[in-house]
């Protein structure tokens, strides 16, 4: 005990900032709802007054000049970009186009700017330092304590359920569902590539199963179809790292053994509901027909007539907006979009990362963000060929999940994702 509290007197105020950029991060696992109606949470909290230290530690340590050359200078120059694109898309859409500017509007904003801020803050505590990575993305691992809601008196003592679903800490099944692909690629990624352990391999394995039943319990498509597309890409990573057949059936048979079981684990309803949502031979031929432009029988109910992913109808009506303006509207996730065409007013959302950034900063903010992906992934690529190690696959699936699951909800504000990629760029 002494050595600790020795240990915290000598603390550098940059290793008490590594330290409470950290506390940050684990307490992201609490979100009672969205940054624009419920602020502020813990983690606003505390990175307000991480980055009030931050401030104080570059002004009394004269590091400014340190602070921006921690930074890959195209990065700095492509988050600019992205910045510059969301604001004059703003002051477009109020001095041009009439749009309004609400409280929501720079509420918003404001989510967008602290993830931007948690991104560098990553990214700068980084650099040259591996160790403090990896502490990073084990903080973002955070969310496998939900493991333990598969026993019903932890999730009833913590009300982890919203109706029928599973939604955490939060009130959204898409935000839960999200964090919980972090350590669901994780430990699967584990899973796979253990050799030396058998035990360690099992324990994994649990791990990733009951992760998959909760990501089931949630009822989120868009998490469940990454998840899968995630687990093959990892697959495809390990039968191809060293080929020899027998891979083939070891990754394959671990990834559908996770996948059953984890269903398998999910409660009955959640199972209903996935079969009943996903593979009824109703919803299955109403798809069918509306692809391949079949006229429906007019004998159909109200109920029939609903689209099997209404993603599908909001996707090409804000892309029609956009059209009409690719510099942008600015921060605006769910712009009106009767203030664009008259009639009915709709504020849902364009339920999509990509067409939201078009939407706030047109083609100039997604090529930004584009850019940055594409540095990530180079990264990654480029540290599979020069040390190849789990982790960096591990990251590599996470990363690659996050890249399809943020086509189904509006992910500005979804933290997780900006640090995932300024890990990308580092590890």
């Amino acid at each position: 005990m002494k050595k600790i509290i020795e240990k915290l007197k000598n603390l550098t105020l940059v290793e008490f900032n590594k330290g409470l950029l950290l506390f940050a991060i684990l307490s992201l696992i609490y979100r009672n709802g969205s940054f624009t109606n419920s602020f502020p949470n813990p983690f606003e909290i505390i990175f307000v007054l991480l980055c009030i230290l931050i401030l104080i530690d570059l002004i009394k340590n004269n590091k400014i000049k340190d602070f921006f050359l921690s930074i890959p200078k195209k990065i700095w120059i492509t988050l600019s970009c992205l910045m510059f694109s969301v604001l004059f898309g703003w002051v477009i859409a109020i001095f041009l186009i009439k749009i309004p500017t609400t409280f929501n509007n720079v509420l918003e904003f404001g989510g967008f700017a602290i993830g931007l801020v948690l991104f560098i803050f990553v990214l700068f505590f980084t650099k040259n330092d591996k160790k403090y990575a990896k502490k990073c993305l084990y903080a973002l691992l955070f969310s496998v304590v939900y493991i333990f809601a598969v026993f019903p008196i932890v999730t009833n003592y913590f009300h982890l359920t919203n109706g029928p679903a599973f939604v955490g800490l939060t009130i959204n099944q898409n935000i839960v569902s999200k964090i919980l692909l972090i350590p669901t690629l994780f430990f699967s990624t584990y899973t796979i590539f253990e050799q030396k352990s058998k035990w360690h391999k099992l324990i994994y394995f649990i791990i990733s199963a009951i992760l998959a039943s909760l990501l089931f319990w949630t009822g989120a498509r868009g998490a469940l179809l990454s998840m899968a597309l995630s687990f093959l890409f990892v697959c495809l990573i390990f039968i191809l790292h060293d080929f020899h057949w027998q891979k083939i059936f070891i990754g394959g048979g671990l990834i559908f053994m996770i996948i059953l079981c984890g269903y398998l684990i999910a409660p009955n309803h959640a199972q209903n509901t996935f079969v009943e949502r996903n593979l009824s031979l109703k919803r299955l031929t109403l798809a069918k027909n509306l692809i391949l432009g079949n006229k429906i029988s007019q004998d159909k109910t109200a109920e029939d007539y609903v689209l099997p992913e209404t993603r599908l109808t909001l996707w090409p009506m804000y892309m029609k907006e956009i059209g009409k303006n690719p510099i942008g509207f600015g921060p605006n996730t769910h712009m009106d979009i009767a203030f664009l065409n008259g009639g009915e007013h709709k504020m849902i959302g364009p339920h999509n990362m990509y067409i939201e950034i078009l939407l706030w900063g047109g083609l100039l903010g997604l090529c930004s963000f584009l850019y940055i992906v594409y540095s990530a992934l180079k990264n990654l690529k480029t540290k599979l060929r020069t040390n190849f190690n789990r982790i960096t696959v591990a990251l590599l699936g996470i990363f690659f999940s996050l890249l399809i699951v943020i086509l189904f909800n509006d992910s500005l504000q979804f933290f997780w994702f900006w640090a995932i990629l300024a890990l990308s760029l580092r590890i």
